[in-house]
């Protein structure tokens, strides 16, 4: 199916991920509090503005969370979301960082 040929309300009902995983709730949950705890353990940095360019000054959105592993020359992982934030925001995916 085009896209283009979907209603208003076939285009909000695709685009409803919570809707649309039966138990999204209680994974939305199990995210947030593993997130939480890993963010709440020392040696991260949180929140460090970074300047989208000459014209735009480093607002809420231009921010990115360091997590450290503790060892040097560890790999990096880069967690680049892919969509766009419609409910949450990118503390809900931090329990990735921990592997």
């Amino acid at each position: 199916t085009d896209w283009r040929d979907l209603d208003r309300a076939a285009l909000t009902r695709a685009y409803d991920n919570a809707g649309a995983v039966a138990d999204s709730a209680a994974r939305l949950a199990d995210w947030s509090a593993r997130s939480a705890a890993l963010r709440a353990r020392p040696g991260h940095t949180l929140d460090l503005p970074y300047d989208p360019g000459p014209l735009h000054a480093a607002g809420p959105r231009n921010r990115i969370d360091l997590f450290a592993c503790g060892r040097a020359g560890a790999p990096l992982l880069a967690f680049i979301h892919g969509g766009y934030w419609q409910a949450l925001d990118p503390s809900h995916f931090s329990h990735m960082a921990r592997g």
